[in-house]
């Protein structure tokens, strides 16, 4: 019996040989022992027998003051792996060990259990090591720990995390009753959901650290959180608390950290948390049902870090922002703040980080010199204006300077350009205008990025920004840039990887001599720079991803190491845009096992002939192919229309030649946003599969020679918003869609077709999108490429006003409707009046008949209505004159009778808006209304046909545009990273002028 209580003992010491822990040459045994666990010691050199004192220069081991007991040792972040003779116990035999730091390591193992016996032990770092398994309960019996960290991230873990299951979370913790330190991040305790305050409050009452971030926890906070009236840190973020912040927390009067972010909290943040005296970092990002303002701060804060981006806090900027001596960092990106921004932010000359980006702020930029501490300045999406901020050399520290996205205005400072530790400048997006002039001492600067596109700056490029020696980023486009840019320039910037000219003025030109010293780019935009041919160098471009020739006039021979008549890009190439030049021929055949990672093609706007290469369906990545406004004839290849073939889109044909039937093989995998065939040679019926394309947004199959009857299956594609069917030869009833049909349709064009009929009644009610006002500012668009801001966008060609002219964005507030030039018969349903959003409407050259319903007068945001040329009687409703948008007008060629309504938009139609209808008096037309009738005062005389004359003159007038027909085309636009804002905004510009209401 006495053997069998020896034995464990002996056992022990058989594999663990007794030293002296007294003796300094013991412990270095002990850790030579530990050595032998790990795979790569290279980092332990120092550890070795021959300096046997492990307390002088052994690294990562720390002794007491007298240095003879080893009281720590440090192998953090080192990149050990275990070997296979794997042994934890000579940590035994160092009894005098207070701190074991293991952080960041790959063991791969359990957790060692008998880390118990080192009854000196107060900090134990296991985070990140590489540990999985059940956390052993030895651990909470180590009675002096007072800072335990068993942390993980998931970007660090090869293997899954540890556990609290045996002995679970309420067991481990009660037996660290010292613990000051406490860092759990990463481990699941979700069994507890809001217990775990009450836990932890009870079994930790000395607790000054508590961090629990990613350990899928909910909420709401317990009010036993205030029994930890030490607590200085407290550290919850990304958890699903979903409730609101308590303003108990306020009572933590030792609070200084107070991280909350990605916890989705919701309601008012309470303001006197901001009021906690010792509060230094104050974190609630990413809580977008969080709101709040801020209160007068105080210069007896403490605060040194705060970050609300991502919430709901609204307001202005008080001025005593800049009452908080210590800020080091104000982080506001995303929030819903106006007003102007505070002259007292000069005040915080700590400041090391300041972004306001993508708020309401306005007016102009306080002065900032003051700031010396400076690094990052993010002022971008707002509405700030006036001239450039003053800066002048008082932000020597400034690294990261954007502006990016506000109205500023006036010049660029040069000596922005001379900042001695600048790297990202970004400009673009603003109003800023004048030249920039070479700089002084380009050779010294740290630029890496400037970005100075969409704005109004002229005058020559500047040569010294083709001196900055780290440059890796160079985007100009869409200025007014003049002058020449030579391709010599480039040559000795070996870090340049984008370079973006197009949309200027400018002209690239001269020869490449010395191609192998040319930078390797990823992004090479030259459209518009005047370009004749094709730069040589391209063909030492092996890694380029997005070249722009647009619009350029390239033309003649092309060299023979672009593989023949047709210059194949890159096979690296992900967005290649050929648009508006006049490459001629025809298109290799083979062109698709040349792109074999092209996401975006366009080769629109040129002189192409011949047939649609059937190998662009190799391009498996291919979203975008825009083919438009060439000569290629033949059929489309039915390979595009296989969804197991690719990503596809967008498919614009729009503007050839191209003849024979629609592909019938549109599968179920089928991605399809847009679908333009406008204006070619195709016949037969629409494919019943096209239904396999829920996603359709965009179908324009106008200007052909298709025929059969309205697709009824058009009930499967919810998502539509532009049918566009005009031109055609389809017959007919258009009939009852049901469900959800079209309910997101907001331009509808069916004219000149032989549909005949009367009009769905019941259709129109279920197209929500004509019904329900929405955003003036959201447009149609689809991103092409996932975590970029690059997107295809579609444009529409309106006839109306007497005016074509292109919405280069469909807004999805605009909408249209036009069912002119067919064979409708019938009263106009009087459930038109619920289409509350339509801006045009367009029933003319018809058979309908009935009275004009005065539903009518409900589409408030009405800008035209042409109901000409059909067989309508009665009086003109009254309540027309509320429509305080009406511009344009024509009643003409119908039966109707009375007097004219006057009032409002209606003193300003001409008479062409109501002629040849015998029965209208009143002005504008010459015939005055009896007193005793609502006729016209003339003899009464037998209907009259219009003369071929009249006949003929009206159809003049419709051909001007007066007939209001309205004609779409879809246009299909790809939206760089700043796009062609300029010629956005001009744009948009007309469309507010002619279309009025949408400014509202």
């Amino acid at each position: 019996m006495a053997f069998s209580f020896l034995f464990p003992f002996l056992l022990f010491n058989l594999f663990f040989p007794l030293v002296s822990p007294a003796s300094v040459a013991g412990q270095a045994s002990a850790l030579l022992l530990l050595k032998q666990s790990f795979s790569d010691v290279t980092a332990l050199g120092s550890w070795n027998s021959s300096n046997g004192d492990c307390c002088n220069e052994w690294y990562g081991v720390s002794c007491d003051s007298d240095g003879g007991i080893v009281t720590g040792v440090d192998l953090s972040d080192l990149g050990l792996s275990l070997s296979p003779n794997t042994s934890w116990a000579p940590l035994l035999n160092l009894p005098g060990l207070e701190s074991l730091n293991l952080a960041f390591n790959s063991f791969n193992s359990p957790i060692p259990t008998d880390l118990h016996r080192l009854q000196r032990l107060k900090l134990l770092n296991f985070s990140n090591a590489g540990f999985f398994g059940q956390i052993p309960i030895q651990v909470a019996r180590i009675p002096t720990l007072v800072y335990l960290d068993l942390s993980v991230f998931s970007l660090f873990l090869s293997v899954y995390p540890p556990t609290l299951e045996d002995p679970d979370f309420e067991t481990f913790v009660q037996g660290l009753s010292n613990l000051e330190e406490l860092y759990l991040d990463g481990l699941n305790i979700s069994s507890y959901r809001t217990e775990w305050c009450d836990i932890v409050a009870s079994a930790l009452p000395k607790l000054r650290v508590l961090s629990l971030s990613n350990c899928a926890i909910t909420g709401p906070l317990l009010p036993s959180l205030l029994k930890l009236t030490r607590l200085r840190v407290l550290r919850l973020d990304d958890n699903n608390l979903s409730s609101p912040v308590p303003p108990f927390l306020s009572n933590l009067s030792s609070l200084t950290s107070l991280r909350l972010s990605y916890c989705h909290l919701i309601g008012d943040f309470p303001e006197n948390i901001f009021r906690i005296q010792g509060l230094r970092i104050l974190d609630l990002a990413n809580n977008e049902n969080l709101r709040g303002h801020f209160p007068e701060f105080s210069d007896e804060s403490s605060l040194q870090g705060l970050t609300l981006s991502g919430t709901s806090f609204s307001g202005e900027l008080p001025s005593s922002i800049g009452k908080l001596p210590f800020l080091t960092k104000l982080e506001l990106r995303g929030l819903n703040f106006s007003g102007q921004l505070p002259s007292s932010l000069g005040n915080l000359t700590r400041l090391v980080y300041l972004d306001l980006s993508s708020n309401n702020f306005t007016g102009r930029i306080p002065p900032l010199n003051n700031l010396k501490q400076l690094v990052k300045l993010d002022l971008s999406s707002n509405s700030l204006s006036g001239p450039f901020p003053a800066i002048g050399d008082g932000l020597p520290k400034l690294s990261d300077f954007s502006l990016r996205n506000n109205s500023i205005d006036g010049s660029v400072p040069s000596e922005l350009f001379t900042l001695p530790s600048l790297q990202t400048l970004l400009l673009c997006e603003n109003r800023i205008s004048g030249g920039i002039g070479n700089f002084a001492n380009a050779s010294l600067s740290k630029l890496r990025t400037v970005d100075l596109s969409s704005n109004n700056l002229q005058g020559p490029v500047p040569k010294s920004l083709f001196e900055l020696p780290s440059l890796t980023i160079l985007q100009l486009t869409s200025n007014n840039f003049s002058g020449e840019i030579k391709l010599s320039w480039l040559q000795e910037l070996k870090n340049l990887s984008s370079l973006e000219l197009s949309d200027n003025r400018v002209s690239v030109s001269g020869a490449e001599k010395r191609f192998i010293t040319f930078p390797r780019f990823t992004t090479l935009m030259l459209g518009s720079c005047m370009l004749n041919r094709i730069p040589e160098f391209l063909l030492h471009q092996k890694v380029l991803h997005n070249l722009d020739l647009s619009n350029n006039g390239i033309e003649g021979e092309i060299p023979e190491w672009l593989e023949g008549p047709f210059p194949v890009p890159p096979s690296s190439s992900a967005i290649v845009d050929y648009s508006d030049n006049r490459f001629s021929s025809a298109i290799p055949d083979d062109i698709g096992l040349h792109i074999p990672g092209v996401i975006f093609f366009s080769l629109s706007r040129n002189d192409l002939q011949g047939r649609i290469p059937e190998s662009l369906c190799n391009a498996s990545y291919l979203k975008v192919l825009d083919l438009s406004g060439n000569k290629l004839n033949g059929s489309i290849p039915p390979c595009l229309g296989k969804g197991e073939n690719g990503p596809l889109t967008v498919l614009n044909l729009r503007g050839n030649l191209i003849s024979g039937m629609i592909p019938e093989n549109f599968s179920e995998g089928c991605r399809l946003k847009t679908l333009d065939v406008n204006g070619n040679q195709l016949h037969g019926r629409i494919p019943f599969s096209l239904k396999n394309c829920r996603d359709l947004e965009v179908l324009n199959l106008g200007n052909n020679m298709l025929v059969g009857s309205f697709p009824w299956w058009l009930g499967n594609l919810t998502r539509l918003r532009v049918l566009v069917l005009r031109n055609n030869r389809f017959s007919g009833y258009v009939n009852e869609l049901r469900g959800e049909a079209l309910k997101m349709v907001q331009i509808v064009d069916l004219s000149s077709n032989n549909f005949h009929g009367t009009l769905p009644r019941e259709s129109f009610e279920r197209w929500t999108a004509m019904v329900i006002p929405r955003s003036a500012h959201d447009v149609i668009q689809s991103r092409v490429l996932e975590l970029t801001p690059l997107y295809y966008r579609d444009s529409v060609f309106v006839t109306g006003k007497g005016l074509e002219m292109e919405l280069v964005k469909i807004l999805t507030i605009f909408t249209s409707l036009d069912l002119s030039n067919n064979n409708f018969t019938g009263p106009i349903p009087d459930t038109f009046g619920d289409l509350r959003s339509l801006y045009l409407l367009n029933l003319s050259h018809n058979a309908l008949s009935g009275s004009i319903p005065a539903s009518l007068a409900n589409l408030e945001e009405l800008e035209s209505l042409d109901l000409s040329q059909n067989r309508l009687s009665g009086k003109i409703p009254r309540e027309l004159i509320r429509l305080g948008f009406l511009s344009s007008l024509n009643l003409s060629y119908n039966r109707l009778d009375g007097e004219i309504p006057q009032g409002n938009q209606f003193r300003t139609f001409s008479a062409s808006s109501f002629e040849h209808n015998l029965g209208l008096c009143g002005p504008p037309l010459e015939e005055k209304c009896s007193s005793t009738s609502t006729g016209p005062q003339h003899e009464a005389a037998k209907p009259k046909t219009p003369s071929s004359h009249k006949i003929g003159e009206q159809l003049i007038i419709d051909a001007a545009g007066f007939g209001l027909g309205i004609g779409t085309t879809i246009a299909l636009l790809v939206i760089w990273r700043r796009g062609r804002r300029r010629f956005y905004g001009v744009a948009d510009r007309l469309l507010f002028k002619i279309f009025p209401a949408f400014h509202r």
